[in-house]
């Protein structure tokens, strides 16, 4: 690893820090790999200093940003934590939100609904301006979260070949190198759209 050192002379450091920082998402913007930056970079950089005074106001503006995201990132890391522990002991039974009887139904999966599995869409048969909404395996991980809002894909299968949802269920992965695989679930409101093979469907009335 290379480091060189330019003194920036009567500058805001943390304006100059912020600067280079602008110049690396820029790079990262114009291509692929890990961006670089060298002395023909620099000195070919067309730069932006304003007077000490508005250098350290944009300085002090762009902190106060940062530590608002650093806030929010350890908030929605300690809510992410709290939620696991609800859930633990919401689906255990020891935390309850009980109705005027404090009664609950108890029971295994099947009592209360049943799985069917989807059907073949493969990826050949995504494309723009199909007519029919599809969910696929690999969306489950990569795209869609606890609730599917908006159907990203569309297929050009014929209705007929496929298994739609009938609306209300939760989709789930059916294989997975790790059981916690199976978290990667979502629930699906909409009817008529169709399921990719490898996703269970749990239908429940």
């Amino acid at each position: 690893t290379s480091l060189w050192v330019t003194d920036f002379k009567n500058n805001e450091p943390k304006y100059v820090y912020f600067f280079f920082s602008n110049f690396k998402l820029e790079r990262l913007g114009t291509g692929s790999g890990v961006p670089t930056l060298n002395r023909n970079d620099i000195h070919a950089k067309k730069a932006f200093f304003p007077t000490l005074p508005e250098q350290q106001k944009i300085a002090s503006f762009l902190s106060a940003v940062d530590e608002k995201i650093q806030q929010l990132s350890r908030k929605k890391e300690l809510l992410e934590q709290y939620k696991k522990g609800v859930m633990q002991q919401l689906f255990s039974g020891k935390l309850r939100f009980k109705d005027e009887n404090g009664s609950f139904r108890k029971g295994k999966l099947r009592d209360f609904g049943y799985f069917y599995y989807g059907k073949g869409v493969p990826k050949t048969s995504v494309v723009i301006g199909a007519k029919t909404p599809c969910v696929r395996y690999g969306e489950l991980y990569s795209t869609y979260k606890e609730e599917i809002k908006h159907i990203k894909s569309y297929t050009n299968i014929s209705p007929k070949d496929l298994k739609l949802s009938k609306g209300g269920e939760v989709l789930v992965p059916r294989v997975g190198e790790d059981p916690r695989d199976f978290a990667n679930c979502s629930y699906l409101p909409f009817p008529n759209v169709a399921i990719g093979e490898m996703i269970s469907v749990y239908n429940t009335e």
